[in-house]
This record gives C-alpha cells, structure tokens and sequence, in this order.
C-alpha cells in the first residue's frame, strides 16, 4: 500500500510538473524534468515536492490588470500570457503590479484578432505561437533584448507561427536571431534584419529561425558570421541569396529544401558548410566553393540541376 501510495505521489508531481511547464516560453530544458526527477528523486522527499509543486501552480495563477493585462508571475518578475482589454495598437509595459515583464507566454495572444500593432517592450523571451490566429497583426518588431523565441519543448514551434504576421523587423543591436523565432510562420514574407556599425562584432542567426516561411528573397548583412543549423530550410520561394563575407559557417540543412533558389552566392570567408546544406535545391545549377575547407556529408544531394562546382 505504502510502495502505491508513493508510486501516486511521484505520478502526481510529473503532471504537475507538465502542466506547469507548458505556460513558460522556450525553455529547452523542461523535457529532462521528469526523466532527472525519475534518475535522482527520494522517495522520502515525495510530499514536499508534491507541496512545492502546488505552491508554483498557485504562484502562476493569472492576474489580470485593470486596463488588460494578463499576466502570472514567474519567480517575481511577470510573464504576459493575454490581453483582454479594448485596445488594438499594445505597448507591452515594463513593470506590471511593481514586476518587470520579462516575457510573453505560449500562445499568449492567440486568436486574438483585434491586435493591429504590438510593440514588445525590452522581453527576453517570446514563447510559442504567441501571435497565432492575430488576423489582424501584419508586422511586427523583435526588441534587441530578446534572446530566446518559440520552443523546442516536446516538438519545435516558432512563435511567429500560426500568425498573420508578414514582415519581421529585428532592432539593431541584437545579439543574435533567436531559435525557433519564425519557424513554420507560413506567412512571413519580409524580414529586416539589422547591420552593425562594428562588424566584428557580429552575430549570427539562429536554428530554425526563417524555416518554413515564405521569403521570396532576404538580404543578409555583413554583421551576420554564421547561419545556423536550418536556418532556411523549407524557404520554397526562396529563390536568390547572397552568403556575405563576413559569414564562416554555413550549418547543417542551413538551406535543405529550398527549391526554388537558383542562385547563392558563397562568400570568400565561409569555411565550413554543414551535412546536407543545400539538399533538394533542385533549381542550384552551379557554385562557387573555393574558399571553403569542409563540406558535410550529402551536402547536395538532390541537387539534380546541379552541373558545375568549383
């Protein structure tokens, strides 16, 4: 009965612990929680953490503000997860209750379809599919201050995805373009992405971070040094690019899937291009590879107009 009881307890935080966990953005780590609790949990300690599990549910109940704002606190700092105020033009604010916002929750707006515009302040983190079903929200702008987007949590959603969302500016200054931050936002047709006054000190864009989308064309700046793992990949309309100079590494499927690029334009400093970069870029008929010392395994495979590479 004893060995039950215990056996429910530990069933018991695991749900907890799910349930809690899928109200937080972009958090990588959440889907070993169970599993080490599992490899490394004292069955003597079941009840206190049962209590201290319930104390967190309670802790990010939702609050909502008196012009709006819902929001939950998350270890003292407030995390938006809705807005049921009138009004279509939002301005995230900095502090909520006397807490600094620091993020935007999971699905935080979705199918909210009076939002125009949103100006998000200074958050550091934007979960999945926060805009999703936002009809009327066209563009929208990613605060330098944002360093991780969308979610990896049990399978990869970007939180522009499901949205209405057509062109993405990134303010100057950013350190890098997020993971998962477009990622399968169909809808995505334009992005602006930021140069540096100092181009050593560049930055790179990030996994997943335009897959999925439909950008016809994009123009990387000189600042970029590295397009991460898919990066591109899936970009169906792409069909022209140009890898600046200041660009290292090219990533693994960084392009996979782009099938309509005919053009791409390696640039002199790209010394590395991952496994299947440039696999089912059925339209590439040639390119320039001269400066580059390592190409992964099947790094055109599918490339069927592919004809000359030097």
């Amino acid at each position: 009965m004893k060995f039950k009881k215990i056996i429910a307890a530990v069933s018991a935080i695991a749900l907890t612990f799910s349930a809690v966990s899928g109200c937080f953005p972009a958090f990588t780590s959440q889907k070993h929680t169970v599993r080490a609790m599992a490899e490394e949990f004292d069955l003597s300690d079941a009840a206190r953490l049962i209590s201290l599990a319930e104390e967190e549910k309670t802790a990010k109940e939702t609050l909502t503000t008196d012009d709006g704002w819902n929001y939950y606190n998350e270890s003292g700092q407030a995390v938006i997860n809705g807005y049921s105020g009138t009004l279509t033009e939002l301005v995230v604010p900095e502090e909520i209750d006397g807490l600094t916002v620091i993020a935007i929750a999971n699905q935080a707006f979705k199918g909210n379809t009076k939002i125009k515009s949103i100006d998000l302040g200074s958050v550091k983190k934007i979960g999945y599919q926060a805009f999703s079903g936002c009809t009327a929200l066209k563009e929208i702008t990613i605060p330098k201050t944002v360093t991780e987007a969308g979610s990896s949590y049990y399978e990869d959603r970007g939180s522009l995805d499901g949205s209405s969302v057509e062109t993405v500016t990134f303010e100057k200054g950013i350190a890098k373009i997020p993971n998962y931050v477009c990622y399968g936002a169909s809808s995505v047709k334009n992005v602006i992405l930021p140069e540096k006054e100092d181009t050593l000190d560049g930055y790179a864009i990030g996994d997943d971070a335009f897959r999925g989308t439909s950008l016809s064309s994009v123009t990387i700046p000189e600042s970029v040094t590295a397009i991460n793992d898919r990066a591109f990949m899936d970009c169906a309309l792409l069909t022209e690019l140009t890898v600046p100079d200041n660009v290292t590494l090219i990533g693994n499927e960084a392009f996979s899937g782009c099938k309509r690029l005919k053009n791409i334009h390696i640039g002199a400093s790209v010394s590395g291009i991952g496994y299947r970069a440039l696999k089912d870029c059925v339209s590439i008929s040639g390119i320039d590879l001269a400066n580059t010392k390592k190409i992964g395994y099947q790094a055109f495979s599918g490339c069927t107009a592919l004809k000359e590479i030097t």
